[in-house]
């Protein structure tokens, strides 16, 4: 018995089309659920024991030395301008 699905081949070529763009839509919604977990449950931890310089969230943290550091490096890049 034959199957009558695969009989025409824009039906196949539009099935795995569809496939395609699900496994990427998969993919997508994976990436975006691990981003928005890092961001969420990081929370109020500090993930690099306090070395703020060299952290790989530093630009997105908010912790209190995290803040200093910013406010120190901005000042300091100000009073470089200053000196030019």
């Amino acid at each position: 018995m034959k199957r009558m699905i695969w009989q025409n081949p824009v039906q196949r070529r539009r099935w795995f089309i569809d496939a395609v763009r699900f496994v990427l839509l998969l993919c997508l919604a994976a990436i975006s659920a691990v981003l928005i977990r890092r961001r969420v449950f990081l929370g109020n931890r500090c993930v690099n024991v306090g070395i703020c310089g060299a952290c790989p969230v530093f630009s997105a943290c908010e912790l209190p030395p995290a803040l200093k550091s910013k406010q120190f490096s901005s000042r300091e890049e100000a009073d470089h301008e200053q000196v030019l």
